[in-house]
């Protein structure tokens, strides 16, 4: 799976390149994403494109989050309303937040 790696001014985003996360690309998914970190305070995972996830994907970014390390922090930015919904009743939005867009730059 393709991932695109953006620096922003409020942090690191990742931005899956299908509109599925599931069992068959979450690996590869989590993989390139922790590839990626080096020491952001901050990671913003774009969502925007993705309609589907399943439990492999809600693992992927469970452990992309684990990797940030002590004080690291990770939104979801733009997620669809099923997978918003999905994030909501796994209680995974206590981990990490929920966002609509990007921040502006401060």
């Amino acid at each position: 799976m393709n991932v695109t790696t953006i620096h922003h001014e409020s942090g690191l985003v990742l931005r899956p390149g299908s509109e599925h996360l599931d069992q068959s690309n979450a690996r590869a998914f989590k993989d390139r994403s922790v590839a990626s970190l080096s020491g952001e305070q901050h990671l913003f995972i774009d969502l925007s494109a993705v309609t589907y996830i399943d439990s492999a994907g809600l693992g992927a970014l469970v452990a992309i989050f684990k990797n940030l390390g002590e004080g690291g922090r990770m939104s979801i930015v733009s997620p669809h309303r099923n997978v918003r919904t999905l994030i909501e009743i796994t209680r995974l939005d206590s981990i990490f937040s929920l966002l609509d867009r990007l921040p502006e730059a401060p």
